[in-house]
């Protein structure tokens, strides 16, 4: 399983579809969920570290919701690394 990861908040609210329809996200309420998700018993792999170690090629599309391509293989990265630990 895999919790939510961080949005890059500044284009979430610049984003004029979602200004449009009044929706936003927040960072602190994915942590919330994470710290919850993070203690299940399920195997869980954390996103929101991985996300927050953006390169200089952005993690996000324009509306900053949505990962682009490298934060796609960032992501997928960390899932097969999570997968090649577990028992």
């Amino acid at each position: 399983m895999a919790d939510a990861s961080h949005v890059d908040e500044a284009r979430v609210a610049a984003y004029p579809p979602f200004q449009h329809l009044g929706i936003t996200w927040a960072n602190r309420d994915i942590d919330a969920v994470g710290h919850i998700v993070t203690r299940l018993p399920d195997s869980t792999v954390d996103t929101r570290p991985v996300i927050a170690g953006q390169t200089a090629e952005p993690f996000h599309i324009e509306d900053g919701l949505h990962l682009s391509l490298t934060g796609q293989r960032a992501l997928a990265a960390a899932l097969v690394d999570a997968l090649a630990d577990a028992p």
